[in-house]
């Protein structure tokens, strides 16, 4: 062959080689985009049929994510009852214990006063025998013999012999007295062993109904996990577009949901932190109740008429709409009020008029730098004259002049150039030549008003009238 020959030989070789690959990808690609054309067409004959499975499955699907949003609500407020039940109950087994301490020291002199002239040993025996039923001299049970020294205790009878109890000068017969005090007191325990009994129901009841709502919960999500499942696997034999667009759609409600739960998760963490702080909180705030109690009658009770009392109780409070219930250490004020028929508690802000509840404030401010800042603090109260009467307005004074005797505590008070007691017995620390010195007179440092500037001589008069005057 001639190179040309040769040469047109291999090109056209190459062409068939060429030509033969390409048919050959072209066929590939043909076969699949017939095999496609041909699952849509599939697809689409059969796509009212899967829709209507869809539509059931999504219609079943919506059903139980509703009623998944239901029962998280209504989980949401059962836990804050149970968690609210739970304080309560807490709570009332504190008090149970107190009752029962104070009937058992109750029953102690009770019992000291009819064993009086019986040496220790022998009432350790008679004690023993009342209050276990159980006689450690011959080692049985004794009901019989403690019903006995029981009645003869009753009937003020020797516990021993049973005779009629017969007291020297050198005893007092408070027995009836004692015994009257021990029955309120009983009284008193048996009534918060009941509250005690309703308060463990209503615990049981919320976390009994707390853990039906879980468990039911925990169904219904797996039934939802079932349903997303069937749904992924009709959508397959949808239409390409309208399986696409599907798919957007539920990963957009898939996201959403799982920001739902991840923001409850984040909650319940935040919530056990803040219990756990709560609980330290509240253990430091016991550990000075009392002395803040204490600390407050004394403040407020050389300023008001009623009697005034300062009384722990924790707040029960929501942070968020929903979740769990918080029980924050806080004190309230009662108060007796003698304007109404008998004797009226009043608890709450508005049962008091603005100056209690002005001054009320004010003390317990005072009471927490008494007793948590040492008195080192400094109290600034602006126009603590503003609501007082004339007779109160001396007694206003009087208690900021009392606050401010502690070495290191200080008091501004910014007030108006008042009539009356205030500003004079809030200065009576100090002597009438001493007493400018404690002032800052605005009159004179800050710019004047129209008023001042018309009246000034007049300002300034009555200003040396009150700071002259003796208290």
């Amino acid at each position: 062959m001639t190179p040309n020959l040769s040469s047109d030989l291999r090109r056209l070789e190459g062409e068939i080689v060429s030509a033969d690959s390409a048919a050959r990808n072209l066929n590939a690609i043909l076969f699949k985009i017939s095999q496609r054309r041909q699952s849509e067409t599939t697809k689409k004959v059969k796509a009212s049929d899967t829709r209507a499975r869809m539509a059931s499955e999504q219609g079943e699907l919506d059903a139980l994510t509703k009623r998944e949003s239901e029962l998280t609500e209504r989980l949401d407020s059962t836990q804050s009852s149970q968690s609210d039940a739970n304080l309560r109950l807490k709570r009332v087994e504190h008090q149970v214990d107190i009752n029962a301490q104070s009937y058992e020291k109750i029953k102690f002199e009770v019992l000291r006063q009819a064993f009086a002239g019986v040496r220790p040993t022998e009432q350790y025996l008679f004690l023993k025998l009342l209050s276990e039923k159980f006689c450690i001299a011959c080692d049985q049970s004794a009901p019989k013999a403690a019903i006995e020294i029981q009645e003869r205790i009753d009937k003020k009878q020797c516990v021993v012999c049973g005779s009629p109890r017969k007291y020297d000068d050198s005893v007092v017969d408070i027995a009836d007295s004692l015994k009257l005090k021990a029955e309120v007191s009983f009284q008193t325990l048996e009534q918060s062993r009941h509250e005690l009994s309703v308060s463990e129901a209503q615990y049981n009841a919320a976390s009994e109904e707390v853990s039906g709502l879980l468990a039911e919960l925990s169904k219904i999500r797996q039934a939802i996990d079932t349903k997303q499942n069937n749904i992924r696997v009709l959508r397959r034999n949808l239409p390409a577009d309208e399986s696409i667009e599907l798919h957007r759609e539920e990963d957009r409600i898939k996201s959403l949901r799982d920001q739902v739960l991840l923001f409850r998760s984040e909650r319940e963490v935040a919530e056990q932190s803040i219990a756990e702080l709560l609980v330290q909180l509240s253990q430091a705030v016991e550990q000075v109740r009392e002395k803040l109690e204490g600390a407050f009658y004394q403040r407020a009770a050389p300023f008001f008429a009623e009697q005034v009392r300062l009384v722990y109780a924790p707040r029960n409070a929501k942070i968020g709409l929903y979740g769990q219930s918080f029980a924050f250490p806080a004190f309230e004020i009662e108060m007796t009020s003698g304007a109404t028929f008998g004797q009226f508690i009043r608890r709450t802000a508005s049962q008091v008029s603005l100056s209690q509840r002005e001054y009320l404030d004010i003390i317990f401010r005072m009471v927490l730098m008494d007793v948590i800042g040492s008195g080192a603090a400094t109290l600034v109260v602006d126009g603590p004259e503003g609501s007082l009467d004339a007779v109160f307005a001396g007694r206003g004074g009087e208690l900021f002049a009392a606050f401010s005797e502690q070495p290191q505590t200080n008091v501004l008070l910014a007030c108006n150039i008042v009539e009356g007691g205030f500003i004079p017995r809030a200065l009576s620390n100090y002597k009438l030549k001493d007493r400018r010195s404690r002032v800052v007179n605005l009159i004179d440092e800050a710019t004047p008003t129209q008023a001042l500037k018309e009246l000034r001589p007049e300002y300034t008069q009555k200003v040396n009238e009150i700071l002259a005057r003796d208290q």
